[in-house]
């Protein structure tokens, strides 16, 4: 292969890695919505404690929970509680209705880049799960979901 083919290759392999950031962008959080499935209804009623997983994800996003604890004492004024995904079943549903979770997503165009993650919003007690769009840009779509329940909260 020679170099001109190298450098094109390598430009070319630079300009689709940036347009799969580009296009996994996050949503706004008005976009972020009860109507869209993002947020349970009755969250407007919501005002125990909401249970928040840390180290919910893997290495990959080394700062994840650095970050998840910055945009919650930020953007959120509910009560909130960390905690390890392997404590969760001390915490009974129906004083600890709802859990805010990340989890990984990959799929073959990923393997080996970090892939993506969704955001959950986890009703234990119906048992339903309400996401984010899938995502590369986790700190973007956190703060904005954030923001997101805590207008909902209030409405």
């Amino acid at each position: 292969m020679t170099t001109k083919m190298k450098n094109y290759l390598s430009f070319l392999t630079i300009f689709i890695f940036f347009m799969a950031a580009i296009a996994s962008s996050a949503a706004k959080h008005g976009e972020i919505s009860v109507a869209k499935g993002q947020i349970p209804p009755e969250f407007n009623k919501f005002s125990d404690t909401l249970l928040i997983i840390s180290k919910a994800i893997f290495v990959a996003f080394e700062d994840y929970d650095k970050s998840l604890i910055k945009n919650f004492k930020n953007n959120y004024t509910g009560n909130y509680l960390f905690i390890k995904r392997k404590d969760l079943d001390n915490y009974p549903p129906e004083k600890y209705r709802y859990v805010f979770d990340a989890e990984p997503r990959w799929n073959s165009s990923q393997i080996g880049s970090g892939g993506s993650i969704i955001y959950v919003v986890r009703d234990r007690v119906s048992k339903k799960d309400y996401t984010s769009v899938y995502t590369t840009a986790y700190k973007n779509i956190e703060e904005d979901y954030i923001k997101a329940l805590e207008e909902a909260r209030h409405k």
